[in-house]
């Protein structure tokens, strides 16, 4: 089973990315195939330590969403991290997810 891990990231220190890992590791040990956004985005370019939304994010913010979004459609089901109710992208998220009755 392939889960998507969804949560808060901006605001938050690193925008988050430790959390997003912590999830990714603990999901990987209970044999589940993961899609961790936050491995996505750095792996792309983005650095948690030195880009700011405004400046590094917001510019790129839809190819990131769209990304997001096919990444969605190829997992089984979503993970959700501590906050996420307070994240515009993450209820979109798992708005998807239960669109596509993945939830």
């Amino acid at each position: 089973m392939k889960l998507y891990i969804s949560g808060p990231m901006r605001g938050y220190s690193r925008f988050n990315f430790d959390s997003f890992y912590a999830a990714e590791k603990d999901l990987q040990n209970r044999g589940y195939e993961t899609i961790n956004p936050a491995r996505i985005d750095e792996e792309h370019g983005i650095d948690p330590d030195t880009m700011t939304f405004e400046k590094d994010i917001k510019p790129i913010f839809n190819e990131l969403v769209t990304r997001d979004v096919e990444a969605i459609i190829e997992c089984d089901g979503i993970v959700l991290l501590s906050g996420w109710q307070e994240s515009t992208g993450a209820r979109a998220e798992l708005g998807v997810c239960e669109w596509l009755g993945k939830s």
